[in-house]
């Protein structure tokens, strides 16, 4: 893969996950009361059964605030690596960059089990962004 078409497969992974994580940063602060087309139930409901559920829980926000504000400035983060380019970073930021992603990967796969195993309860943007931020990771790995 081109280090240009690395950038826009970034650029475009970083959208999906920052549209993800500002649907449930709305839902939680009930922000959204408005178009279904934006925000369809079927994907984040704000009714009891819905992702407010899942947001009410201490693992919707392990560090205080809610691991989807945290995820808004990591897709930023992300999108304005696009913007620049990882190839045009030093090794030592690239390096930093990277091992960021990892983190935010092992962080999705403790969220994943805490949804499977402990919640048991699906949750389609949640594994959304989890997958999402396995391929970030990937591509600022693999890509050149």
């Amino acid at each position: 893969m081109s280090a240009s078409a690395a950038r826009i497969v970034l650029a475009l992974m970083a959208l999906g996950g920052l549209w993800a994580a500002v649907t449930m940063t709305g839902t939680y602060y009930g922000w959204w009361r408005g178009p279904a087309w934006l925000v369809p139930e079927r994907l984040c409901s704000p009714k009891v059964g819905g992702c407010m559920d899942i947001l009410m829980t201490p693992y919707a926000r392990v560090f205080g605030p809610p691991n989807s504000l945290l995820g808004i400035m990591y897709y930023v983060l992300m999108l304005g690596l696009a913007g620049t380019g990882h190839s045009t970073l030093g090794p030592a930021v690239l390096i930093g960059l990277q091992l960021l992603a990892w983190t935010v990967v092992a962080f999705s796969i403790y969220l994943a089990w805490s949804l499977l195993f402990k919640l048991r309860t699906p949750c389609v943007l949640c594994f959304f962004s989890q997958a999402l931020n396995l391929l970030i990771a990937l591509l600022l790995t693999l890509a050149p």
